[in-house]
């Protein structure tokens, strides 16, 4: 009978769980810019600011990762763009890391926390109502994909009018 080599417990690696598991960056797939860099990875994209603060941002939210891929994937084309064409996509740009920045100064003045919460609440409401006034049609997977996003952004309305109107009462 064969004895079994006893295992060096020590030797052993532990892995621990990861609590936000974004994949390898893909070698190649980046973009940077003056403030920050995003780039893709196994699992998604991440978009991050000089200084400590990231995104990351997964295939099925649809929008926001075909924005930052497309930057990613057409900046060798947008890096010849001159005269207005260079002009409108540096706004384009800017528009999006102003956006993608918002958690950055958000925060930084209550009155200001809600004017942004209520504008989001009423373009949500107004996409919503958009959107229940469409005829019927039937259902794609990225259809599905896009309900399922915005079942999440409406249970967050839900819970964004809550507090304000919970904040309001104080």
């Amino acid at each position: 009978m064969a004895r079994q080599k006893k295992t060096d417990v020590k030797a052993v690696r532990k892995v621990e769980p990861i609590a936000l598991e974004m994949g390898k960056p893909i070698e190649g797939k980046s973009f940077q810019g003056e403030t920050f860099e995003m780039f893709q990875t196994t699992h998604g994209i991440v978009f991050k600011v000089y200084g400590g603060y990231a995104i990351f941002v997964t295939p099925n939210n649809i929008a926001l990762y075909d924005t930052l891929n497309d930057l990613i994937e057409n900046q060798e084309t947008y890096a010849k763009y001159t005269g207005e064409d260079r002009e409108n996509f540096e706004l384009n740009l800017s528009a999006i890391t102003y956006v993608l920045n918002v958690p950055l100064f958000a925060f930084s003045n209550a009155e200001f926390t809600f004017k942004m919460a209520e504008e989001v609440v009423k373009f949500l409401q107004s996409t919503f109502e958009t959107a229940m006034n469409e005829p019927l049609k039937e259902e794609t997977k990225e259809d599905v994909a896009k309900n399922i996003e915005f079942e999440e952004a409406m249970r967050g309305i839900e819970h964004l009018q809550d507090a304000l109107k919970e904040e309001s009462k104080e």
